[in-house]
């Protein structure tokens, strides 16, 4: 598993919410041939499966699902998947150095780090056009919003020095990033 895994390319697509990553990743994973991995659809197809009591137990109460569970998640979604693609965007993971360590101690190194940087206020921008009942969300919106800024700043920290991390700047319109996240990627592939 772990030699299979080096061969592959492992990219943490880190972000805030409404940041754009999931936008992002789809179009990657098009233009590149990697899949993208998106720890809140696991989560929730695990739920919606029921082949989890307890995944499905912890999302109805509103709680965090453990790093643990996520590693496995993670690590079943790539070992289905290493045969036909051509590396994995992990998106949305780690949300702490924590979970950073367990994925490299559990399935590996990751390879690349992009990291979609943009102000709060465009971030729940986006948050707000994707959002139904607007009243109800800004409290809950912002709330994830400092969440994310809480841990973003170590946890950018704790790659930079060791693994190729670039900061894409998430402020223009989606064709832009995908421009400068596209510049990125490519670079990192030649430097292989």
């Amino acid at each position: 598993f772990t030699e299979d895994l080096k061969k592959s390319n492992i990219i943490f697509v880190l972000g805030g919410p409404g940041s754009g990553k999931g936008t992002q990743c789809g179009k990657l994973a098009q233009k590149y041939g990697f899949m993208h991995v998106s720890v809140e659809d696991l989560i929730q197809n695990e739920a919606a499966s029921g082949r989890s009591k307890t995944i499905r137990d912890i999302t109805e109460s509103g709680e965090f699902i453990s790093g643990d569970i996520v590693t496995e998640l993670l690590k079943e979604a790539i070992l289905a998947n290493m045969e036909n693609s051509k590396g994995f965007l992990i998106d949305g993971y780690p949300q702490d150095i924590q979970q950073g360590e367990q994925f490299e101690n559990e399935i590996g190194e990751p390879s690349l780090i992009l990291c979609m940087d943009c102000s709060s206020k465009t971030m729940s921008n986006h948050l707000m056009q994707k959002s139904q009942c607007l009243e109800d969300n800004v409290e809950a919106i912002m709330k994830c919003i400092e969440a994310y800024y809480k841990t973003a700043e170590t946890l950018i920290a704790y790659y930079e020095n060791r693994i190729p991390l670039f900061k894409i700047n998430a402020e223009g319109t989606p064709e832009e990033v995908f421009l400068e996240i596209c510049t990125s990627v490519n670079t990192f592939l030649k430097k292989e």
